[in-house]
């Protein structure tokens, strides 16, 4: 079943009950996807139910992110190089050169 008209409170129940990363004021809060970059509301956001489950995806078309993969707007900035520095630090025990007893991470 897709949410995509369901009634405000509900879709916000919704998004406050089922995204345990941020907090949802409103349908008019704002988040930006780390996958696709794309930025949008909790008006858009795509929820979708199997049984008693609900899922949220982000409504960018053919993306595949969830939840999980979404920051808050003005965090933004900070997400790609985070994501860069935590690869960087994985792959090296002091985070800036490799050392044969280190094991080696590569992104996917």
């Amino acid at each position: 079943m897709n949410w995509h008209r369901q009634h405000m409170d509900d879709r916000l129940n919704i998004l406050r009950g089922h995204d345990h990363f941020r907090e949802w004021r409103s349908l008019d809060d704002q988040r930006v996807c780390a996958v696709c970059g794309g930025a949008f509301s909790g008006h858009e956001v795509e929820i979708s139910q199997s049984g008693e489950e609900f899922k949220l995806n982000c409504p960018t078309k053919d993306c595949p992110s969830r939840v999980h993969q979404w920051v808050y707007p003005e965090k933004h900035h900070l997400s790609h190089t985070s994501s860069e520095n935590w690869w960087r630090a994985l792959s090296s025990n002091d985070g800036s050169e490799s050392t044969p007893s280190s094991p080696q991470c590569q992104q996917i």
